[in-house]
């Protein structure tokens, strides 16, 4: 309640005393002439006594206790009032100029109370400098609407505003950065805006400085990833090379294998080159394309491979991606060299992977559905394959479990935050009934 509301209230209440009050004097007078008119009987003499007693002397205390008194407690009441109100008023300027926080009064056009710390902030060397400015001179030209708006909610709804950022011009004509929350507060007796502020400046200039040094680190991270597959290109060519001066033909399809193998290392680094979130490698959208280029440098035959995936919408980072393409490419190598019978003319091959999570890790099933094969093709060979897969899940804190005869069927297990877990102290590989070998 505002004071023109209680000005108009206790105007209301003082009317209405007075009309009941002269009610009752009226009422009073005439029931004492009903008792002079009762007392016709008497002498002059006794009649004029109690005429004076009735008249004068009777009315007067009544007017006393019902009129005078209690309009001068009410009018001493009044005064104490006032005088609380501007010992409470003192009291808030005394909280505002001694307030830890830089905080200004306004009444939506001009300031009209600031303390020291906002002054300082300012700019300038006592608060009375900024008394009398104009609320839109401090305010910068990007937030002009929205403060006018903020200003009309507190003053029209008569409630406060949660806290924002917003950017104000100081003396120098520096951006201050600022947090500011504002309420509606009687001063005086006008309803103005009570301002207070958070300096976030260093704040803000931190966050710059971290965005530039992230920045900086993706593009020496895209560096990074773009020369490795540089280089695994290079190393692919060398291996080109020496491949036209052996001169023993049976150790053409180990250099060959060898370039398949860094041809899909490159595939994957070219993926994570190309990802919109460096260090993040989205599964659900971007595996499938760097599956099927490991299908293409793999792929001999005429038969036409397709792909069935049940893929999570997750996203894994750098440490956990590099690994598990690396098995995938290991699997559909063996799928595509092995799984594939030439005897059975089919037009299509299909290799079906799915991800996803059980209890607190991650199971990735792989198989295809061609021939099989035996346990002991998995423990009896003695390529590279075997031991990368096994080296790559330790790296991701797995395990594999090989079904062989199932069209290949390998399931990884692997935790979903390898970093904060401890992986296990050896790999750990099952055939068939989970017998360790």
């Amino acid at each position: 309640m505002d004071n023109r509301e209680r000005r108009s209230k206790t105007f209301f209440n003082l009317f209405s005393f007075i009309g009941w009050t002269i009610f009752l004097y009226i009422f009073l007078e005439g029931a004492i002439l009903c008792c002079l008119f009762c007392v016709k009987s008497l002498g002059p003499m006794e009649k004029g006594f109690l005429e004076g007693v009735f008249l004068v002397i009777l009315p007067a205390p009544i007017l006393y206790f019902l009129i005078i008194r209690p309009l001068m407690l009410h009018l001493e009441e009044h005064k104490q009032l006032r005088q609380a109100l501007e010992e409470t008023q003192k009291a808030y300027v005394e909280m505002v100029r001694l307030s830890p926080y830089p905080t200004v009064l306004h009444d939506g056009e001009k300031v009209l109370l600031a303390n020291k710390i906002a002054a300082k902030i300012y700019g300038v060397d006592s608060p009375e400098k900024m008394i009398g400015k104009k609320v839109s001179s401090f305010v910068h030209p990007e937030f002009q609407d929205i403060v006018q708006k903020r200003i009309q909610q507190i003053m029209e709804k008569r409630q406060g505003v949660e806290i924002l950022e917003e950017k104000f011009i100081l003396a120098n004509g520096e951006i201050f950065h600022a947090e500011v929350s504002g309420i509606p507060v009687p001063y005086g007796k006008q309803l103005v805006v009570h301002v207070i502020f958070r300096d976030i400046t260093e704040k803000k200039k931190a966050e710059a400085q971290i965005r530039k040094s992230l920045k900086e680190k993706e593009l020496l991270l895209q560096e990074i990833l773009h020369r490795i597959k540089n280089n695994l290109q290079v190393i692919s060519c060398l291996l080109n090379l020496h491949k036209e001066e052996l001169e023993d033909p049976k150790s053409f399809p180990i250099i060959e294998k060898c370039q398949k193998r860094i041809q899909a290392f490159s595939k994957i680094y070219e993926q994570l080159y190309i990802s919109p979130d460096l260090g993040k490698f989205a599964i659900q959208k971007e595996l499938p394309p760097l599956l099927h280029q490991f299908i293409n440098v793999f792929q001999t035959g005429c038969t036409s491979v397709e792909l069935v995936l049940d893929l999570p919408d997750i996203t894994f980072s750098m440490d956990q991606t590099v690994p598990l393409a690396l098995i995938l490419s290991e699997l559909i190598s063996n799928s595509l060299k092995h799984g594939i019978d030439t005897q059975v003319t089919s037009q299509y091959f299909h290799i079906y992977i799915s991800l996803k999570k059980v209890n607190s890790q991650w199971e990735l099933t792989y198989y295809d559905d061609g021939q099989g094969y035996s346990s002991s093709h998995w423990s009896s060979q003695k390529t590279l394959g075997l031991p990368l897969i096994q080296n790559l899940a330790i790296q991701l804190g797995g395990s594999l479990e090989v079904l062989p005869e199932e069209g290949g069927k390998v399931i990884l297990r692997f935790l979903e935050n390898p970093e904060k877990e401890f992986p296990p102290k050896k790999w750990e590989l099952y055939y068939g009934e989970e017998s360790s070998i």
